[in-house]
């Protein structure tokens, strides 16, 4: 090959069909350009997967920049949104997206979002990507763990009612004996906004006078109650 140049070595693997042996033997041996001349010359088809492994290594060599070049070059932005995810690197994985795989957008500001969560506690922040990323459901998630149920409350009566009886179910294990009676009425309102309404009765009959001592209240709560369920779940 020296002695003649690559044109004429790589017709001669041609003729004795190992070019893309020594395309891959090349590659093992992080001859990248030597590659790239035999699968110019006689197997363009390689030219991805030459692209790809050379990627791969200049990843692993934390040439960051030149391997997401190199990884759009083999058709693989999803790759390439990958190692700058797992950088923290979210202005160049969303450029990445933005220009190459679009279906990813979601991913990367969700993984935005759970650093974020994880890293900063900045959880404003947090809720406006998961709502970029149209994933209300994850930002009900965070305030839930968080224990912010009027957080998360407000996001589902916004973004996504099916899940409020669910946060409401939480908000119930987490709040236990110490529920006032204002939190019960309002899980008892949310219950019946999301048609729960034997729930609501339930809810509404939690309140006894250990919660409130104005009799005129408890009536007025007790009443809702049977309205409730002479309308909805005789």
């Amino acid at each position: 090959f020296t002695e003649h140049g690559p044109e004429a070595g790589a017709q001669l693997l041609q003729k004795h069909n190992l070019v893309e042996l020594a395309i891959d033997y090349a590659i093992d041996h992080n001859n990248f350009n030597h590659a790239f001349e035999l699968a110019n010359h006689s197997a363009p088809h390689k030219l991805p997967d030459i692209h790809l492994k050379k990627a791969l290594a200049l990843e692993d060599d934390e040439q960051y920049k030149q391997a997401g070049e190199e990884f759009i070059r083999a058709g693989k932005p999803k790759e390439a949104i990958d190692m700058y995810l797992h950088q923290r690197d979210w202005e160049s994985a969303m450029s990445i997206a933005e220009n190459y795989d679009r279906d990813a957008i979601p991913e990367v500001l969700t993984s935005q979002a759970r650093d974020l969560v994880d890293h900063k506690n900045d959880l404003h922040s947090a809720e406006e990507l998961f709502l970029r990323a149209r994933k209300p459901e994850l930002a009900v998630q965070m305030y839930t763990q968080k224990k912010m149920i009027n957080e998360a409350v407000r996001i589902c009566k916004k973004h996504c009612p099916r899940l409020l009886s669910d946060v409401l179910d939480a908000y119930g294990s987490i709040q236990g004996s110490s529920q006032t009676m204002e939190d019960i009425c309002e899980a008892a309102r949310v219950y019946e906004e999301t048609g729960n309404f034997s729930r609501a009765v339930d809810a509404y009959l939690q309140i006894n006078e250990q919660l409130c001592s104005d009799e005129s209240k408890l009536e007025k709560v007790w009443m809702q109650a049977v309205n409730t369920a002479q309308r909805h779940c005789h």
